[in-house]
């Protein structure tokens, strides 16, 4: 009797953390746009791949940046954290706690871009920011 209710005690208490969600960003319907823009760099702010890389530190949150479309998707977070997410690929970064704002765009070899609308939001807690077609 006694393992059978601890068991279902745990299947309980497991339930609800399951099934919380973590808030998401969606970028959706990009616009593609002829005349070329500069090239943005593609290199990774100092949370992403400085010595906080992958590990959380005083108030940092997780932003998983998911791509679903089949470019990639040159992106930038704030004024200072830069990536390329490749095609159905996921990037995850470490940010400081704060508001930012999300840009995204595909570069195309004919000078041509699709960029996704502006968005801003504060990253309080671990968020996945979707770029969809």
């Amino acid at each position: 009797m006694r393992p059978a209710g601890w068991a279902a005690g745990l299947l309980l208490l497991a339930v609800p953390l399951a099934a919380q969600q973590p808030p998401q960003l969606t970028s959706e319907g990009g616009h593609r746009v002829a005349a070329p823009r500069p090239e943005a760099p593609t290199r990774r702010g100092p949370m992403a791949n400085g010595p906080l890389a992958g590990r959380p530190k005083g108030d940092q949150v997780k932003l998983r940046v998911v791509n679903h479309t089949d470019w990639y998707v040159d992106y930038q977070v704030g004024t200072d954290t830069f990536g390329q997410v490749a095609p159905h690929g996921e990037d995850v970064l470490w940010m400081f706690v704060g508001y930012y704002s999300f840009d995204a765009v595909a570069r195309f070899d004919d000078g041509s871009v699709i960029e996704w609308p502006q968005q801003h939001a504060r990253l309080d807690e671990e968020t996945a920011w979707h770029l969809r077609p």
